[in-house]
């Protein structure tokens, strides 16, 4: 005589891996999900409406995956993608103190994105400070290490002309 034991289909497992969006606001985190166990064919329905294993091109928020299979077991699991803050910039300025000494200055600071900043002036410089500036309007785009960037100008202001006295005397006999 023999005897048959029957081993059952594995259990439904889901898991995954995340990808967060590069900048504030991108539509750039990614998820890839691993099912295993249970028994092909697999029903997938994401609570954005996709029906693939996988997502890619989504925005920062909460992602809910349920995954039916073949012998009637079923599973959810949840993924959360991330974004960096908001880049922000702030400019501080000095104007020219005296017309034609072109000694006007700027600083940009900024917050948010991610740590690695790079700078390009409209002048060409790309250092947080400049200095030495005539008066006109200078624009700064700053860079994250994520290549996302914001822009911001400041105008520089034409210092107090140079006051000139001219005259002639005379001799009073």
């Amino acid at each position: 005589a023999s005897v048959t034991i029957a081993t059952g289909v594995p259990v439904l497992s889901i898991s995954g891996t995340t990808t967060d969006a590069d900048c504030n606001g991108a539509s750039t985190g990614a998820i890839d999900v691993t099912i295993s166990g249970g028994q092909a064919p697999y029903a997938i329905n994401w609570n954005t409406g996709a029906t693939s294993e996988d997502l890619s091109n989504i925005a920062a928020g909460t992602y809910s995956v349920t995954v039916s299979d073949g012998s009637g077991q079923s599973g959810n699991q949840s993924f959360t993608i991330s974004e960096p803050s908001a880049l922000s910039l702030s400019i501080t300025s000095t104007n020219e103190t005296v017309a034609g000494n072109n000694d006007g200055s700027a600083s940009v600071s900024v917050t948010g994105g991610t740590a690695g900043y790079s700078y390009l002036w409209s002048n060409g410089q790309t250092t947080a400070n400049i200095n030495n500036l005539a008066p006109s309007t200078y624009s700064v785009t700053v860079t994250d290490s994520n290549v996302c960037s914001e822009s911001a100008s400041v105008t520089i202001a034409t210092g107090v002309p140079v006051l000139s006295i001219s005259g002639t005397t005379t001799d009073a006999d």
